[in-house]
């Protein structure tokens, strides 16, 4: 340790030395600083007049001229020459230089303006060097103008800081406010858990206050597009793994696309159907089209429109007209009106729609029992097809030996035993069994006969069966009287409570509980095998809907079994005998739906060949799940699914409130929900969005097809909220609007209006009916005209034209157009031809709007209504600007015509281009620039410019001796004059043309107003 310390003060000495080198350097620095060449070195400045230095400058010219007495310069004139400088050469250059103001030589303005100002000569020194004093006056008048300019630009800065700092100041309190707000209400986002699970918050370490608030602040995002076809929202409640096939583009395949092309004739056949009031079995024609395609996804959709048809009463209806042609073919009179009485109720639109939304017991007992009947037809269609194959050629059997060969077949093993024990048999027939299949297969007078015929064969404590057999088959549906339930119960109870479950035949078991209804605590039928189907058919049979004691025992709330029927059920087994009156038992529709999704997709889609969970929610009644299941898959079925259960009523519409609930901490893109389920579990769809999400991947290649799949949203009638229809309607509408905005389609999408000013139909305008607009007045002001206002918001004037033309507001038309041609006249640049731009077919890659204001104003002209619709004063400026726009053409051209265009200035009367005029004419002028229509005034600087360019052309033409004699066609007091009287002339017409824009120049931009004074000095 001690041997380090020399070591160490040898370093601080040598860092000591260092310090101080550099310290002295500094200082020498500094001291060589002060003797630098500065930019003032304590000379006084020179401060003489313009004539004093013009006076001294002479002097020290004359003496170097040859024949001068002295020259007190000379020694410096050889120490210049010394040096390689010749005072000659200085002389030359300087006399050669142009100091004339810059900007005053205009033929930068006037195409084919001759360069001869620099080769003329100047007679002594101060003609070259040019009118000092004009010069002078220039610039201060140039400063003014700057001065005042920077100061309006500084006021309209410190106003927009000012304006700016108060709109954020309240814009942030605001949002404190409403954040504040929202944090009272929701759970910080570091607690939902605990706080969920009834667990009491834990003690967080104690941390500053920024990142106390950084961690409860809300996950601010904007809200999604409102408009349904943006692709800005994706449905949070589908499965991510649907992937491509939710966003499916009917353009990717020609299969696809094929099936799209289908799909959509179908849609456009149901709106001409609608239009005409026409009823359209949408079901049966979706299911012909899924039937012709070979695929699972094909089958299973063609299941899914036959349980809809049928529950719909398509094929009763189909059959019924069939029967009418053939009854009016037959031309028998009587016939008809005897099979009229019969005739099922007619289909309409919207025909279930009122009972759906308003959760009708009949409705919901007539999908039961028509599913019911579905699963029926289906078993025995499977039946007679598998006797068929066993049969081969065999004579037609009836469906009773059908049903008695597929029992064996399927409860019979290869050995030839039963595969069910406890087996009843009656000469030789499981007729329990038999039974069963019998009612399954919905054949329920065969298995009426079965039983009658059979009658000594059941025991003394089946005696009465037979009674109830009968009661069941006759009543329609299926449902026993409350005195033959009392009884039919109590036998139940006594009999199969006293033998057990393993000494009982299992279906003589399930037919009981299926007629009777029997201990609903236990819906299980144990030792039967059941398919899905037959699982389903089962529990369709226990429910009831009607609240008559004979159709349905225990008509109450939709809920769970009631605890009363099991322990009337335990008293009944103990004593041997029915103890008290029955309780009665709650199965409905509802517990049936709630155990399917409880179940879930899982349970019924086993086979991949096969998936049944679609069929099983469409039986039960379940549209709106049904119709997020398909979409899973495919949006293109579950589109058009929802369209045909909207068709007739069957989907329950939710419109989302724009997904303001989902973007508050959501971290993913904004989402919001296909399907909604209320506090009560009752399920709807959001069909506009629905609708919308598939139509925005066509709308561009197909905006007419677009069009046609919109309209459906307005298919909202009968509902018993008119609020959701307004809403519904305003939806769709919007939805159009943003479509024509969208595609720019105009034509196709609202139509046209021909020269004779009659229109042409759109497809919107066809289809307006069906947009609940009642005449061409709400379509007008619906549709064309709120697009053309949002089209105006959104800064695309070109797509307003069109608009406000198609709405026939033919006067919003001229002004809009009247903007443009003003802001093309304003903006002209001539320093290059204008002819090849008016005459081109676009202009900047929008409509030449020089063509489309003229055959607009002939279009005007050749009709009295739209002329008796505009007004003269929009006319007389669009008209003004055209021929402005004209002049400009002509000026810019290769040869242009000045005094004509002189002429024609004259004529417009816009500014004062005469030499016969009074101050008092021009001060008038000038007050009535204010008067102008804005476009016009626009283009007055413009127009001063062509103005003054023109006369000093013309003048330096005159000067020159150029073609004298085409002045003479100049407006004047003396056309026919002198040269120089047509000189004075032009020289007033300049003046007065600077008095007048003196009077206005604060109205114009600053640069024009420099050129025209730099124009003013040729002159």
């Amino acid at each position: 340790m001690a041997s380090t310390m020399p070591n160490t003060a040898a370093l601080s000495n040598s860092g000591d030395k260092t310090e101080k080198t550099l310290a002295s350097s500094l200082g020498e620095l500094v001291q060589a600083s002060k003797n630098l060449p500065r930019r003032s070195n304590g000379v006084g400045s020179l401060r003489r007049s313009l004539a004093e230095i013009r006076r001294r400058a002479v002097d020290m010219r004359k003496y170097n001229k040859e024949g001068a007495k002295r020259n007190p310069y000379s020694k410096v004139h050889y120490l210049m020459m010394g040096k390689g400088i010749t005072i000659e050469d200085m002389e030359d250059e300087l006399r050669s230089i142009d100091v004339r103001p810059v900007g005053s030589d205009a033929s930068a303005v006037v195409p084919g303006r001759r360069q001869a100002a620099g080769k003329a000569e100047k007679a002594d020194g101060a003609g070259a060097f040019g009118d000092v004093g004009d010069y002078m006056a220039a610039q201060r008048h140039e400063s003014i103008l700057s001065a005042i300019e920077q100061s309006l630009s500084t006021s309209a800065r410190d106003f927009d800081r000012f304006v700016s700092d108060n709109v954020s100041a309240e814009w942030k309190k605001s949002t404190r406010n409403v954040e504040s707000a929202l944090q009272s209400i929701l759970k910080p986002a570091q607690q939902p858990q605990a706080l969920a699970q009834g667990q009491a918050p834990q003690p967080q370490p104690h941390t500053g206050t920024f990142d106390k608030e950084k961690k409860t602040a809300l996950a601010w995002r904007s809200r999604p597009s409102t408009n349904i076809l943006s692709a800005q929202y994706t449905f949070g409640d589908v499965g991510k793994d649907a992937g491509s096939a939710v966003r499916a583009n009917p353009n990717v395949s020609l299969a696809l696309r094929r099936k799209f092309e289908l799909y959509a004739q179908v849609v456009y056949n149901l709106n001409e159907a609608r239009q005409a009031g026409h009823w359209y079995p949408i079901c049966t024609v979706f299911a012909d089209l899924a039937k012709h395609e070979m695929t699972t996804r094909a089958k299973q959709m063609h299941e899914a429109w036959m349980i809809v048809r049928d529950v719909c009463g398509e094929g009763d209806a189909e059959r019924e007209e069939a029967k009418q042609r053939r009854v009016a073919g037959a031309g028998s009179a009587n016939s008809a009106s005897s099979t009229s009485a019969s005739r099922p109720a007619r289909l309409e639109e919207r025909k279930f729609a009122r009972a759906y939304t308003g959760e009708e017991a009949q409705l919901r007992q007539k999908i039961v029992a028509r599913s019911r009947a579905y699963l029926e037809e289906q078993f025995l269609d499977h039946v007679t097809e598998l006797y068929a194959k066993v049969a081969g050629g065999a004579a037609p059997a009836s469906n009773a030996q059908k049903v008695q060969k597929f029992v064996e077949l399927t409860r019979k093993g290869k050995n030839g035993k039963w595969k069910v024990e406890n087996l009843t048999f009656v000469n030789l027939v499981p007729i329990w069994a038999t039974l069963f299949y019998l009612m399954r297969a919905g054949c329920y007078d065969e298995a009426l006969a079965l039983v009658e015929s059979n009658v000594d064969g059941f025991q003394k404590l089946e005696r009465s069966f037979p009674l109830y057999m009968r009661a069941y088959c006759a009543s329609a549906a299926h449902a026993l009287p409350a005195d033959l339930h009392g009884r039919l119960a109590n036998e139940f109870n006594q009999y199969f409570r006293r033998l057990g479950a393993q000494k009982m035949d299992p279906y003589k078991y399930a037919v009981y509980k299926l007629i009777g209804r029997c201990d609903l605590a236990r819906r299980d039928l144990p030792s039967v095998a059941l398919t899905t189907e037959d699982w389903l058919w089962y529990h369709l049979g226990l429910v009831r809907e009607s609240g008559s004691a004979g159709a349905d025992v225990g008509a109450g709330s939709a809920g769970a079994v009631s605890a009363g029927s099991a322990d009337s059920a335990s008293s009944a087994g103990a004593d041997g005998a029915f103890d008290g009156p029955l309780q009665p038992e709650i199965y409905r529709l509802a517990d049936l739906q709630q155990a399917v999704v409880s179940l879930g997709a899982s349970a019924f889609d086993g086979s991949r060949s096969n998936p049944l969970y679609l069929q099983v929610l469409l039986l039960t009644g379940q549209y709106e799940r049904a119709v997020k299941h398909v979409f899973e898959s495919s949006e293109m079925d579950a589109v058009h699914l929802a369209v045909g259960l909207a068709y007739y009523g069957l989907l329950r519409v939710a419109v989302s409130a724009g997904g303001a609930e989902s973007t508050l901490g959501a971290p993913d893109a904004p989402a919001i929900r296909l399907m909604h389920v209320s506090a009560q579990g009752v399920a709807s769809i959001d069909f506009p969005r629905l609708v919308g999400h598939y139509v925005r991947a066509f709308k561009l290649s197909d905006p007419r097809v677009a069009a046609e799949y919109l309209v459906q949203i307005c298919m909202c009638q009968n509902t018993q909220n008119p609020e959701l229809e307004k809403q519904q309607i305003a939806i769709c509408q919007q939805a159009v609007r943003d479509l024509v905005l969208e595609t720019r389609e105009f034509v196709i999408l609202l139509g046209r209006i021909d020269k004779s000013g009659s229109r042409v139909p759109g497809v919107v305008e066809k289809r307006r009916k069906l947009l609940c607009l009642d005449d061409s007045a709400a379509f007008l002001h619906n549709i064309a005209e709120k697009a053309a206002r949002s089209a105006e918001q959104e800064g695309r004037p070109y797509d307003c034209i069109l608009l406000y033309q198609l709405a026939e507001e033919y006067e919003t038309v001229l002004a809009t157009v009247n903007v443009l041609l003003g802001d093309f006249a304003a903006a002209a640049d001539f320093r290059t031809p204008l002819g090849p731009v008016v005459q081109a077919d676009r202009i900047l890659g929008e409509a030449n709007i020089v063509k489309l204001a003229r055959r607009l104003l002939k279009m005007y002209s050749g009709s009295a209504e739209m002329l008796a619709r505009t007004s003269a004063s929009r006319r007389h400026t669009c008209d003004a600007l055209l021929q402005l726009i004209d002049l400009f053409v002509d000026f810019t051209s290769s040869a242009p015509d000045l005094v004509d265009i002189l002429a024609r200035v004259k004529s417009l009367g816009l500014t004062p281009c005469s030499p016969d005029l009074s101050m008092d004419q021009i001060r008038a002028k000038a007050d009535e620039f204010s008067a102008l229509d804005e476009p016009l005034a626009r283009c007055v600087p413009n127009m001063l410019i062509v103005q003054m360019s023109c006369i000093s052309q013309l003048l330096y033409d005159l000067q020159q001796g150029i073609d004298a004699v085409r002045f003479d066609r100049l407006a004047g007091s003396q056309t026919n004059g002198s040269k120089d009287e047509k000189i004075r002339q032009l020289r007033l017409m300049s003046k007065y043309c600077m008095v007048y824009a003196g009077m206005v120049q604060y109205k114009m931009p600053q640069e024009v107003y420099r050129t025209l004074v730099s124009l003013e000095a040729d002159v």
